[in-house]
C-alpha cells in the first residue's frame, strides 16, 4: 500500500492497494481489485476518492475490461498489459477490473496514480496457467463493494471449482473445462493464504477439514468432479477473517508434466451481527429474562428501568450467524431475532486498527415526544468478540430501541456493515422534580395569614428533571406518573421563631396529599411538557396545648 500526499483532484492521505487472487487462467478473465483505502492497513476505504490510476503488468502482456457501471476503463494497445481506471464517486473506493492473459506465463501488476509516480503498488505473482482449477464464489449472499467476495461467520459459504483446459494443439486455441478430469473422490491440496488481518483467527473448514495457513505435504482433501470438470464445496466458518482459498492437484495424473494450481479472490468473513445486552448485577438480563426483564418495557405502565440521565451497562457482542435467526438466508437477522444464544465472533475487535461500534437510539414512547439524548455510544477494546460500557445513559423519559452500527460501516474494505438492535429499553422515569415560584394563599388573604387547623393553600410548579437537571420533554401522557391518583407528595413546616419541626402536623384537607392537589401538566398548563402547575388544599393542625 501506499500513500497519496495532497495534490490536485487527490484525496491527501489515501493509501493504495491491488488485490488479486495468485493463480489464474489463460481461459478466463481474472478479477483485480485496486482499492483506494484510508489506512495503511486498509482497514477501511476511502470513499470520496476520485483520481486516475494507471495499470500496467510486467511482462507488458494482458488485456483489460470492465463490466462495473461505475468507474472508466480506458484500455491501452491489444495484449500490452496496459490501461488507465478513472475512480468514479459511485466506486466508493474500489473498484474491480478483469484481465485477461492468454499467454501461460507469471507477472506482476502494477497500479500508478496518473499524477505522481511515485504513488504506486505492485500486486503479488499472479500465475497464469493452461490447466487451471478456478475457484469461484457462487453464494447466494453478495454485499461487498465492487464485487469483493463476503461471507458471514458461522453461515455456510458454497464455492464452485471448474478445471479449465486451454488446449494450444488446435489452431485457434480451445479453451474449455475439462469434462474428464472427472474422478469421483480427486485428491488435492487445500490451504489459505491470510491477508495481513486477523493472523489469529481460527481457520475456516471443509466438511471435518481446518484448512492449513500453509501448503501441505500431502493431499488433504477430496472434492467430487464425477460431474466432469466442475466440483463444489461449503465454506464452514466460526470466526472473522480475510483469505484466499489455495487448491493444488500436483498429482501428474491428469496433466503429467504440470501442477495444477488455482487460487480464489480474497473473502472477507463478517460477524453476522451485533447482540445487544443490559447487564443488571452482574447478569445479562435480555439473555436470562427476555421480555420478563427490569431492561425491557411493552409501554408507559412497564416497570422502572433507570432515571435520565443515570447510567446502565450496555453489553455488546460479535455474534456468528444460526440458520433460525436467518429465514431468508440473505446474512442478515430477521426481525426480532433472538441474537443471545449465538456463539461469539471471538476475534471480532482484533483487526488493525481495531473495529469498533457506535450505539444509537430511536424513542419508541412517548409518540412525538423528544428524540432525548443517548451518551457512552462508542464501543471499542472487544475481547473475545465482546465489549461492555457502564456509563450509558438516556437523557429523557421513555422507551427507546438501541440500534449499534459498525464505526465506519465498512468491515476490513469490503464495503460490508453489521448492524444489531435492542428493543423497547425502559422504563425511563425523571431522576428528580424541581420546585419554583411557590405561592402561599392563606386563608385570611386580607390578613395574610391562616389559623391553625383552617384550609391554605399552596401553588407552585413543578419541573420533571434528568440527573443533568434538564427538563424531561416526555414526562407526558401516560409517562405522568405524579398526579391526584399516583405518585406520592409530602410537604413539612418549621416554626420560625424557635426551628421546630411542625411537618407532622401538616395535614391535607383530603385523604392524601395527592388527592388534596390539582396537577396540570404541559400545555393545558400554559407550560411546557415536563412542567406542572400544582395548587394544594393544606391546613396546620392545632397541638393539644396551646403552642
Amino acid at each position: 500500500s501506499t500513500n497519496f500526499n495532497g495534490f490536485c483532484n487527490q484525496v491527501v492521505n489515501a493509501f493504495l492497494d491491488i488485490v488479486t487472487a495468485t493463480s489464474a487462467s489463460t481461459c478466463l478473465a481474472h478479477d483485480v481489485t485496486i482499492r483506494i483505502c484510508a489506512d495503511v492497513a486498509c482497514s477501511s476505504l476511502n470513499t470520496t476518492y476520485v483520481g486516475t490510476v494507471d495499470l500496467s503488468t510486467s511482462t507488458s502482456n494482458g488485456d483489460w475490461s470492465e463490466s462495473l457501471a461505475n468507474g472508466i476503463l480506458v484500455p491501452g494497445a491489444n495484449d500490452s498489459g496496459d490501461a488507465a481506471f478513472q475512480f468514479e464517486s459511485g466506486n466508493a473506493g474500489t473498484a474491480t477490473i478483469q484481465l485477461s492473459n492468454t499467454h501461460a506465463e507469471q507477472f506482476t501488476i502494477t497500479a500508478t496514480d496518473s499524477v505522481d509516480s511515485s504513488i504506486t503498488d505492485t500486486s503479488a505473482t499472479v500465475t497464469f496457467s493452461d490447466n487451471a482449477l478456478v475457484i469461484e464464489d457462487i453464494d447466494t449472499l453478495v454485499e461487498g463493494f465492487g464485487g469483493a467476495d463476503v461471507a458471514v461467520a458461522g453461515r455456510p459459504h458454497r464455492y464452485r471449482v471448474e478445471f479449465y483446459r486451454r488446449d494450444t494443439s488446435q489452431v485457434p486455441a480451445n479453451c474449455a473445462v475439462a469434462t474428464n478430469y472427472n474422478n469421483a473422490a480427486q485428491p488435492l491440496k487445500v490451504w489459505i493464504t491470510r491477508s495481513a488481518q486477523l493472523t489469529a483467527a481460527a481457520d475456516p473448514q471443509i466438511a471435518a477439514l481446518t484448512l492449513p495457513e500453509t501448503q501441505p505435504a500431502a493431499s488433504n482433501i477430496t472434492l467430487d468432479f464425477s460431474g466432469g470438470g466442475i466440483a463444489f464445496f461449503d465454506l464452514q466458518t466460526s470466526d472473522v477473517g480475510q483469505y484466499a482459498i489455495e487448491l493444488l492437484d500436483d498429482s501428474r495424473v491428469f496433466a503429467n508434466i504440470i501442477d495444477v494450481s488455482g487460487s480464489s479472490n480474497q473473502l472477507t468473513v463478517r460477524p453476522f451481527a451485533f447482540d445487544i445486552d443490559i447487564e443488571i448485577a452482574g447478569v445479562e438480563d435480555r439473555a436470562i429474562n427476555g421480555a420478563s426483564g427490569a431492561s425491557f418495557a411493552a409501554d408507559a405502565s412497564g416497570s422502572v428501568f433507570a432515571s435520565a440521565g443515570s447510567a446502565f451497562t450496555v453489553e455488546l457482542s460479535a455474534v456468528r450467524w444460526q440458520a433460525g435467526d436467518d429465514s431468508n438466508d440473505d446474512g442478515l437477522p430477521d426481525a426480532g431475532a433472538n441474537l443471545a444464544n449465538n456463539p461469539l465472533a471471538a476475534s471480532f475487535g482484533q483487526e488493525n486498527p481495531p473495529a469498533q461500534a457506535v450505539l444509537s437510539s430511536s424513542l419508541v414512547a412517548p409518540a412525538g415526544g423528544n428524540a432525548g439524548v443517548l451518551s457512552g455510544t462508542a464501543f471499542s477494546g472487544f475481547t473475545g468478540g465482546q465489549a461492555r460500557r457502564a456509563d450509558v445513559s438516556f437523557s429523557e423519559v421513555g422507551i427507546i430501541q438501541l440500534d449499534a452500527q459498525l464505526t465506519g460501516g465498512n468491515y476490513l474494505a469490503s464495503g460490508s456493515n453489521l448492524g444489531g438492535t435492542l428493543v423497547n429499553l425502559g422504563r425511563f422515569t425523571p431522576a428528580s422534580f424541581a420546585v419554583s415560584a411557590v405561592v402561599i394563599n392563606e386563608a385570611c388573604a386580607a390578613g395574610a395569614f391562616s389559623y391553625m387547623g383552617e384550609v391554605f393553600r399552596a401553588t407552585y410548579n413543578l419541573e420533571a428533571q434528568n440527573t443533568a437537571g434538564g427538563t424531561t420533554a416526555n414526562y407526558r401522557g401516560a409517562f405522568i406518573k405524579l398526579d391526584a391518583s399516583q405518585g406520592s407528595i409530602d410537604y413539612g413546616a418549621i416554626a420560625l421563631a424557635s426551628s421546630t419541626n411542625l411537618s407532622a402536623r401538616v395535614l391535607p384537607d383530603a385523604a392524601s396529599f395527592s388527592a388534596a392537589t390539582t396537577f396540570i401538566w404541559g400545555p393545558a398548563g400554559g407550560l411546557a411538557f415536563g412542567s406542572a402547575e400544582l395548587n394544594s388544599a393544606l391546613l396546620l393542625q392545632r397541638a393539644a396545648a396551646p403552642d
